[in-house]
């Protein structure tokens, strides 16, 4: 438009609190669109479905651990816990 200035389009951050079934699969889905951090305790996710066949499989055991740090090809995972979330007003 002319004699207007342009914005850049900037990516929303999303912060996603949990990396178990429901935050890895919202992790992976926002990723591409969006600035993820996933903020997880654990270092890796484990797929308790599959543990009864790494159970009587054993070469299925290493299949069930799924490592957070290369979950997402754009965001990051944060090792921690959070312990408080405030909105702009609580700053």
């Amino acid at each position: 438009m002319e004699g207007s200035t342009a914005h850049p389009r900037t990516r929303p951050t999303v912060l996603v609190v949990g990396g178990g079934y429901a935050g890895v699969t919202a992790a992976k889905a926002l990723d591409d669109v969006a600035d993820v951090t996933l903020v997880e305790p654990k270092d890796a996710f484990v797929h308790n479905v599959a543990a009864l066949r790494a159970l009587v499989a054993p070469q299925w055991l290493p299949k069930i651990f799924l490592p957070y740090d290369h979950l997402l090809e754009n965001g990051h995972v944060v090792r921690d816990q959070v312990v408080r979330l405030g909105g702009a007003s609580e700053r």
